[in-house]
């Protein structure tokens, strides 16, 4: 089929950083991951988290080095960051845009608890104009439990 563009929303959070992880296990040779860091401040946290991603890109195009990547600094003004992770993607022609989503409202303390989606996963899910796929955070303990879905190439 045709290459697809992956636009990955990346913050200092586990929820983006496995949102990257799902979606460099998806890319296929010839697709382009756009990994978009999330920040209104360039500081440290932003190094690690660049630094954690390339680690995570580093692994995934050894084992497929016909994925394309590039990184794209989101330049924050006046808006959400939610307004500006959809306009980007649209910018960038995402067929997907990918991201993380952590809410901690309602006394939610982990992903099995969680009753909704944070608000920036639910305003890009409701507001981009291509596929968003929003990917839980990674459980803290794994009780072994199997997925209720899953995605197998060619399905």
């Amino acid at each position: 089929g045709e290459p697809v563009t992956f636009v990955v929303a990346l913050d200092d959070s586990p929820a983006s950083m496995k949102a990257l992880a799902q979606v460099c296990m998806l890319a296929k040779s010839g697709d382009e991951i756009l990994g978009l860091t999330v920040s209104r401040h360039q500081g440290p946290k932003d190094v690690a988290v660049m630094d954690q991603a390339n680690e995570m890109i580093k692994a995934h195009t050894q084992s497929n080095a016909k994925t394309n990547v590039f990184w794209r600094e989101l330049k924050m003004g006046a808006g959400t960051a939610a307004e500006h992770i959809c306009q980007a993607a649209e910018e960038l022609e995402a067929d997907f845009l990918c991201l993380g989503s952590f809410n901690t409202a309602h006394g939610a303390k982990d992903r099995d608890t969680m009753t909704s989606l944070g608000s920036t996963a639910l305003y890009c899910s409701v507001n981009a104009k291509c596929h968003a796929v929003v990917v839980k955070p990674p459980r803290l303990v794994d009780h072994g439990s199997s997925p209720i879905a899953s995605i197998r190439p060619g399905s």
